[in-house]
């Protein structure tokens, strides 16, 4: 996941040219456009992701409520 994170976010070859375009080696060109791209791809990578971190942040928050008293006590004997 972070891998593919940091490709889709990072302007590197995969965030700029891959999803853009694609290199024609025969005519020593770049072809830009949605037809030479790989839009689908990296939209997949995106919402993959999203979908990802919002199921640990869901997970977490759900675990903190269970454990929150628990700190609160632990602060309150520190301060004291």
């Amino acid at each position: 996941l972070y891998d593919d994170l940091s490709e889709f976010t990072h302007p590197n070859y995969w965030c700029n040219l891959a999803i853009m375009g694609e290199i024609d080696r025969k005519n020593n060109k770049l072809n830009f456009g949605k037809e030479y791209g790989k839009w689908k791809s990296a939209l997949n990578i995106g919402i993959t992701s999203a979908l990802i971190i919002l199921q640990i942040s869901q997970k977490i928050y759900d675990e903190m409520t269970e454990i929150l008293p628990e700190l609160i006590d632990v602060w309150k004997l520190k301060n004291m």
